[in-house]
């Protein structure tokens, strides 16, 4: 199920939807780091509309998540060059922290 919400074919519409299963998921400690790796590369390269539902979907998830998976996403975070770095995203790690 993962691989069809985050993969390749990653819809926004789908995206939007997608926090009450990963809450679910994360709450049932069944949310593996492969799917928060998931969640992070779905928005890598992906037009602009698809990044800022994803960074949203973090959002409001981060606090159902592990002290483990957080720190897979700030590492995330942390690998993003600066000269990459874009309004939405600033708004986006302000949010986050």
């Amino acid at each position: 199920m993962p691989e069809t919400l985050f993969g390749d074919a990653a819809h926004p519409e789908i995206l939007k939807r997608a926090a009450p299963i990963l809450s679910f998921m994360s709450n049932q400690g069944i949310l593996t780091q492969d799917v928060v790796e998931m969640i992070w590369k779905c928005q890598q390269g992906k037009h602009e509309e698809t990044v800022r539902v994803v960074y949203g979907l973090i959002n409001e998830v981060v606090g159902d998540l592990s002290q483990k998976q957080v720190e897979i996403l700030y590492q995330k975070i942390a690998s993003v060059p600066q000269a990459q770095y874009s309004e939405m995203y600033l708004n986006f790690l302000k949010e986050f922290s």
